[in-house]
């Protein structure tokens, strides 16, 4: 896994969002925004041939440690990625907030 120290060394957040701040290939433009919106309303962000979501990213860069829980988004809006927005939770407390499927 990527270090911390690294990440910071490539990505830098501002307002819950992630951005380029180094070149590492052609398409990477240093001040653009990382990643993108995934079909489950999370945004990816791919770094040497490895998605991360861009919450865990965003914890890391700002607590200096990967999470070694699950991340919450306080207000359950999955690309909400301010750090005043993310909580970490046990895997059950995080199920609480899955939506109830009937059968």
């Amino acid at each position: 896994m990527v270090t911390p120290e690294e990440l910071a060394q490539v990505f830098e957040y501002k307002d819950g969002q992630v951005f380029w701040k180094k070149q590492i290939n052609k398409r990477i433009k240093i001040g653009a925004r990382a990643g993108s919106k995934r079909k489950d309303d999370y945004r990816a962000i791919k770094y040497k041939s490895k998605e991360y979501k861009e919450h865990r990213i965003v914890w890391c860069l700002c607590k200096g440690k990967w999470p070694d829980k699950c991340i919450d988004h306080i207000n359950r809006i999955r690309d909400d990625n301010r750090i005043e927005n993310l909580r970490l939770v046990s895997h059950a407390e995080n199920m609480q907030n899955v939506k109830g499927k009937g059968y």
